[in-house]
C-alpha cells in the first residue's frame, strides 16, 4: 500500500460527474502522475471520513473537479478542507472544469481566487492536461511536447477513424454478398 506522500494529486469531485472523472485520472496515470481518487484508493469497511482527513492532511495538491452537475454536497465539505489546508500549508488548490460544465459556473467563493484549468470541448485536450499536469507538479511542460503530444493524438484519431471506416466498408460488402450454395 503506497503512503499518502507517494500521491501527486487528490480528485475532489461530484460523484455524478464520475464518467469525465475517471477519464481524467486514467490520463493522468497515462502521463506519469500519480492521482487519488476515493473510489479507487478508500478501502471498503473503514471510517471513510476519517481517511478523507487523512488524505485531505498529507496530499501536496487538490484537484477541484466541476461538470455538468456542479459541486455535490460531500464535493463541497471536501473543498472546505482543502481551502482549510490552503490557508494552513499553501496546499495548492486548481478548479478543474470538465467539458459539461457551463460556460459560466457557479464556483463556491473561496475556489475562485485559484487560476483554473478549462478543458474545452473534450476530455483529449493536450493544452488543458499540460496545464493541470504543471498546476499539480510545478514542472512547465515544453510547448514542443504539447504540440508533439497533440499531433500524435490527431494521428492516432485519424487512424482510428480510418480503421473504422474500412471496417463498415468491409461488413457492408459482406452483407451484400449472398452465400453459395
Amino acid at each position: 500500500m503506497r503512503q499518502l506522500e507517494d500521491y501527486d494529486a487528490m480528485l475532489v469531485y461530484n460523484d455524478k460527474d464520475w464518467d469525465e472523472v475517471k477519464v481524467v485520472f486514467r490520463m493522468l496515470v497515462e502521463r506519469g502522475l500519480r492521482p487519488w481518487v476515493d473510489k479507487h484508493h478508500l478501502r471498503p469497511g473503514l471510517d471513510f471520513q476519517n481517511e478523507l482527513e487523512r488524505v485531505i492532511e498529507h496530499i501536496r495538491t487538490a484537484c477541484v473537479l466541476v461538470g455538468a452537475s456542479g459541486t455535490g454536497p460531500w464535493q463541497r465539505a471536501e473543498i472546505r478542507a482543502v481551502l482549510s489546508e490552503f490557508a494552513r500549508r499553501r496546499l495548492p488548490v486548481i478548479p478543474v472544469l470538465l467539458p459539461s460544465c457551463p460556460q459560466a459556473p457557479q464556483l463556491p467563493l473561496f475556489l475562485r481566487m485559484f487560476g483554473w484549468v478549462r478543458f474545452a470541448d473534450t476530455l483529449n485536450d493536450a493544452e488543458a492536461l499540460d496545464r493541470l499536469r504543471f498546476g499539480i507538479t510545478g514542472n512547465e511542460v515544453p510547448p514542443i511536447a504539447t504540440a508533439a503530444y497533440a499531433n500524435a493524438a490527431r494521428r492516432a484519431a485519424a487512424a482510428r477513424h480510418v480503421a473504422d471506416l474500412l471496417r463498415r466498408s468491409a461488413e457492408a460488402r459482406g452483407a451484400k454478398r449472398k452465400p453459395r450454395v
